[in-house]
């Protein structure tokens, strides 16, 4: 009889296909040289956690990214779970502008509809507010962006969020644990790269909003966060600062 090997056994020369199959594939330049540097571009099949205090520039720091990759020309999906697709887009706009249009009463309609003509097409806002309960289904949800918008980079800000409403009778823990694992396979399968935020447990000794340098270990609510991206990127910022650099 012909031996029959299980279709989770790789050996022999097919360990060879794999090795040579699944090269270092280039990505596109991130918008700072020191990251690009670091992280070798921004490549398909990655998952970067973005961690920072409150009111550290987390949400800032995506529309950044957010803006470089739609000018890179690639489809960007942005969803944001505790602002409204109209002050996301504002904030993007505004990076492009170099204006702060959420305090501005009268837009600069002009601009911003340049601004529209030039990246609005590569630019996917998601339209929900608050915690995402499982009946919604995050996962197909952006699964949705992937396969049927074509996005090839996500922005989820931010996972605490996310995971809020998941399932009442367990612990946000458990949640993290399903959530991060069903999102790195998710990346996995599409190729995409997904950027996630995070916030921070409060620090025993100082404080991340005073400058604290942030580790791993400062994540709030699972280890998972910490094991299973790709990148992290911790922002630092002394809010108390005298000076403003």
């Amino acid at each position: 009889a012909a031996a029959v090997a299980p279709e989770w056994v790789v050996d022999g020369d097919t360990i060879l296909d794999e090795i040579f199959d699944g090269g270092l594939e280039p990505g596109f330049p991130w918008p700072w040289k020191g990251l690009d540097g670091a992280f070798q571009g921004i490549r398909k099949k990655q998952l970067s956690l973005i961690a920072a205090g409150t009111s550290s520039g987390k949400s800032l720091f995506c529309r950044h990214l957010a803006l470089h990759c739609a000018e890179q020309g690639r489809r960007v999906g942005y969803i944001a779970l505790e602002e409204s697709p109209r002050q996301s887009a504002l904030g993007v706009y505004g990076i492009a502008l170099q204006r702060h249009l959420q305090l501005e009463q009268d837009l600069p309609e002009e601009d911003i509809r340049a601004v529209h003509a030039r990246i609005g097409d590569r630019l996917t806002f998601s339209k929900h507010w608050g915690s995402v309960s499982e009946d919604d289904g995050l996962v197909k949800k952006l699964r949705h962006c992937i396969k049927g918008l074509g996005c090839e980079v996500l922005v989820l800000d931010h996972i605490s969020m996310a995971v809020s409403g998941l399932d009442a009778s367990a612990d946000e823990r458990r949640s993290l644990d399903k959530l991060m694992t069903d999102l790195r396979s998710l990346v996995e399968e599409t190729g995409v790269h997904l950027f996630i935020v995070s916030h921070l447990r409060r620090a025993k000794d100082g404080s991340h909003e005073e400058g604290k340098a942030v580790s791993t270990a400062d994540l709030r609510g699972s280890h998972s966060l910490g094991q299973i991206p790709d990148n992290i990127i911790a922002l630092e910022r002394n809010q108390q600062a005298e000076d403003p650099m």
